[in-house]
């Protein structure tokens, strides 16, 4: 797999450690649901290693989603975010307390990402 790539799937597994941590703490059911979505992605083995890697971190939620902006800045647009989306908006409902904290920060992603994109064009 090219570098850029594995950069930016190393990028979703930031942005899904700061979904899962947004409210606090990353709940089993979040880590399940994370494991099962992305087992037959292409760039699984780069996701979960980075997700563990901020874990094990412990990085903030914010430096968490800024490293992950910057990369998808830097690597542009991509079909792949329609799957980054996708599964971030599963993780955020894999827990039944789905929190609006979760939803909030999937939304300003979403915007920051394509706020960026517009002023490229």
């Amino acid at each position: 797999m090219e570098q850029r790539k594995e950069a930016l799937y190393t990028a979703f597994g930031e942005l899904l450690y700061a979904v899962s941590m947004v409210d606090g703490e990353v709940q089993l059911e979040e880590a399940k649901k994370i494991a099962t979505l992305i087992k037959d992605f292409p760039g699984a083995k780069d996701i979960e290693w980075s997700f563990e890697y901020e874990f094990d971190h412990k990085k903030t939620v914010e430096e968490a989603y800024q490293s992950a902006l910057n990369v998808c800045k830097w690597y542009g647009p991509s079909e792949d975010y329609d799957f980054l989306f996708k599964i971030l908006q599963e993780v955020s409902q894999a827990n039944p307390t789905m929190n609006a904290k979760e939803k909030a920060l999937i939304n300003r992603f979403r915007t920051d990402l394509q706020e960026y994109f517009s002023t490229l064009q």
